[in-house]
């Protein structure tokens, strides 16, 4: 088949846009595999496969993870709540600590100058109620009453082994 000179430059240029534009492509489908396989990252940080589920004509598990995710400003909120909270937690249990006494043949032992009941001191601060001296201590006394604090036992005391000469 014979070509007129007009029609084989044409051929040519068209030729050689089909191959620019055949480049272009596979460069916008390895961007394109590259995004996939960074949004694949993305999700499987988020949650496991297990949560967010496999590809599909009904799943979408970039969607899902992205559902997931909580937003900065919803994060940063919630981070100054905690903050504010453990800030009152602190001050409400110095408070607690400060305004309690304990009087002894009381029913309950613990007194509140502050209006702070027991309940909350439990349930809240997690500080223990019991009384001081309800409270488990070292014996300050041998098994056989000699007192500890000398780091030995009193003269004539049983339990010390006698000295023959």
């Amino acid at each position: 088949m014979l070509q007129s000179p007009e029609s084989a430059a044409e051929l040519a240029a068209l030729r050689q846009q089909h191959n620019k534009l055949d480049r272009t492509l596979d460069e916008v489908m390895a961007e394109r595999d590259a995004h996939h396989e960074a949004l694949d990252r993305f999700a499987l940080a988020v949650a496991p496969e297990e949560i967010i589920g496999e590809h599909s004509s009904g799943n979408n598990p970039w969607a899902n993870a992205f559902e997931l995710v909580t937003p900065a400003a919803e994060v940063d909120a919630l981070r100054a709540r905690v903050a504010e909270l453990e800030a009152q937690r602190a001050a409400l249990a110095v408070r607690l600590r400060t305004g309690q006494r304990w009087q002894q043949g009381r029913s309950p032992a613990l007194v509140s100058e502050d209006f702070v009941s027991q309940p909350e001191l439990r349930n809240i601060f997690d500080i223990k109620l019991t009384a001081p001296w309800d409270e488990p201590g070292e014996d300050p006394c041998h098994p056989c009453g000699c007192p500890k604090r000398f780091d030995r036992h009193a003269d004539g005391c049983p339990t010390i082994p006698e000295v023959t000469s």
